[in-house]
């Protein structure tokens, strides 16, 4: 009788223990958890591993930048000397009208100004004629233009900066889509201005996706999209080149909207991810001469889970469509670093520059920003629950 019961107690023990292992495996019978990466889309993650998380992305890098307060003050300063000629400073900062300047021949300027104009599809206005006369009257208002546009490209002239972003994040993982609002803050310091810190553009990304088989063997897909909205101050325009795949997060002028897929397969430890994305980039406020933007961004990331370890390589690529110099044939790579402690995330990585835009890649939407990092360091921290 004692040893019957022993027995049974015994089958008890085991079948508890059974049961306790069982809740590890359980923990990570879904593919792709714990795949995110320093900068790429992902696979959507089963909302049994994380239902909300949230956390922060900061990254810091040196980059010759444009700081548009320095600009602005300068073209306010402009416009106190000289009302009629700032008026076509637009105009007037072009090689062939700037040579007219140059050769104080106001006959000269008049035409080459007026031809520059309608280069650009405008006839001169009463007001833009009137002004045009004004600076056309004799050499002395040539000079007073020309002094006017060397101050505005001394106020245009890259300076050597620190950026440094800081991006807080929150999501909402449900079964079938999942929500992100993230709300970008920009900061740098430079001799001129000091250390500045600025809004960015407030953003939603809602993302769906599904996987097939378990973890260790898998394949998944995602499909979503991303809105920027155009809340950002000028000052934010600063860091945008510093790390270019997140210029629409900074482009305080721009409405932009960004879909984007990705497809995915697990093997073992590693997660590979193939993704694209079009994004389109529209003036939402302030000046008329401000362009339309379009590119293509395309990239892969593998990532190495050893457990409570991961190690990733990412490689993006851009492409323009139209009007994005800075974002044509460019291709950056990015190593990074992540460990996994429970329900907290830390993560660390090094982007780098392979391909550069070169000498275009300072403008965007026809304004000049400077030039891009040569290198970003990028920091993730997250906790999910």
């Amino acid at each position: 009788m004692f040893a019957l019961f022993a027995r049974r107690l015994r089958l008890l023990a085991g079948s508890v223990a059974l049961s306790a292992a069982a809740v590890p495996c359980a923990a990570f019978a879904d593919p792709f958890n714990n795949g995110d990466m320093m900068v790429g889309r992902t696979i959507k993650i089963s909302a049994d591993d994380r239902t909300f998380s949230a956390g922060a992305n900061f990254q810091i890098a040196p980059v010759n930048a444009i700081v548009q307060s320095v600009a602005k003050k300068a073209m306010d300063a402009a416009k106190a000397q000289n009302p009629e000629g700032a008026k076509l400073l637009v105009y007037a900062n072009t090689p062939a009208v700037r040579a007219a300047v140059n050769s104080n021949d106001p006959a000269k300027f008049k035409s080459e100004i007026i031809a520059e104009m309608k280069r650009h599809g405008q006839t001169p206005t009463a007001e833009q004629q009137a002004a045009i006369d004004a600076v056309a009257k004799d050499a002395s208002e040539l000079k007073k233009m020309s002094a006017i546009i060397d101050m505005i490209n001394l106020a245009n002239k890259p300076q050597q900066a620190l950026t440094f972003s800081l991006e807080p994040y929150a999501t909402l993982n449900l079964k079938p889509v999942s929500v992100t609002a993230r709300l970008a803050l920009a900061g740098f310091r430079t001799d001129s201005a000091g250390t500045q810190l600025s809004l960015g553009n407030l953003g939603l990304d809602v993302k769906t996706g599904d996987t097939y088989g378990a973890s260790g063997l898998a394949f998944g897909w995602s499909a979503g999209a991303s809105l920027y909205a155009p809340t950002g101050t000028s000052e934010a325009d600063t860091i945008a080149l510093s790390n270019i795949l997140a210029a629409p997060r900074y482009l305080h002028n721009y409405l932009t909207y960004s879909p984007y897929a990705v497809i995915g397969a697990e093997l073992a430890i590693l997660k590979l991810t193939v993704r694209g994305e079009y994004v389109d980039m529209r003036p939402a406020r302030g000046a008329n001469d401000l362009r339309r933007m379009a590119y293509f961004n395309f990239g892969a990331g593998l990532l190495a889970d050893l457990g409570f370890l991961g190690l990733s390589l990412e490689l993006d690529g851009l492409k323009a469509i139209e009007n994005a110099p800075a974002m044509d044939d460019v291709w950056l790579a990015t190593g990074g670093l992540r460990t996994y402690m429970g329900p907290v995330q830390l993560g660390l990585g090094l982007q780098v520059p392979l391909v550069s835009a070169g000498a275009a890649s300072g403008s965007m939407g026809g304004v000049n920003l400077g030039s891009p990092s040569k290198f970003s360091v990028l920091v993730n921290g997250q906790v999910k629950f």
